[in-house]
C-alpha cells in the first residue's frame, strides 16, 4: 500500500483532516533503495536545495554523532556505496529541514517481503521511528 493511501486511510479512521500532501510544503521527504552492486540510492523532494547527507548505524543518533557522507548535493538524488550490514540509517538535511531514511525492504534469509515501517509521517509531521515496527508477507 502506498504510504499516502495508508495515511489517508488512517486519517479517515481517526477522524483527522489529513490530506496526502498536508505536510509536503513543510517537511523534507526522502527514501533509500538498494541498487545493484553495493550501493544505496537516496532520493528527496528538495531537488533545488543543497543537501547534506549523514550516516549512522543507530537510527536515533543525533546529527553530531553521525558521519557526514556528502554536502552541497543538489538534484534530489545520489547513489552512495553502502554495505548491507550493519544497516545504514541516513539523515538528509536541506533548507533547514531534516528527515531520516533507510532501506525499507530487509534482506532476511527465509523471510518474505519483510519491511521496516519506520519513516512514515504521522499526525503533526512526526515520523514513525526506524527499527521499531515491521511487517511481512
Amino acid at each position: 500500500m502506498d504510504r499516502r493511501h495508508f495515511l489517508a486511510a488512517a486519517a479517515a479512521n481517526t477522524a483527522l483532516a489529513v490530506t496526502p500532501s498536508a505536510f509536503a510544503a513543510e517537511t523534507l521527504e526522502g527514501k533509500a533503495t538498494r541498487v545493484a552492486g553495493k550501493g544505496v540510492q537516496l532520493e528527496w523532494n528538495a531537488k533545488s536545495a543543497r543537501a547534506a547527507i549523514y550516516v549512522s548505524t543507530d537510527p536515533a543518533a543525533p546529527r553530531r554523532a553521525m558521519r557526514q557522507v556528502k554536502t552541497g548535493v543538489t538534484g534530489g538524488q545520489i547513489e552512495i556505496p553502502a554495505e548491507i550490514a550493519p544497516r545504514p540509517y541516513y539523515l538528509l538535511a536541506a533548507d533547514g529541514r531534516e528527515t531520516r531514511v533507510a532501506e525499507r525492504l530487509l534482506p532476511l534469509q527465509g523471510g518474505r517481503n519483510f519491511r521496516d515501517l519506520g519513516g512514515y509521517r504521522a499526525a503533526g509531521g512526526r515520523q514513525v521511528r526506524w527499527g521499531k515496527i515491521y511487517r511481512s508477507g
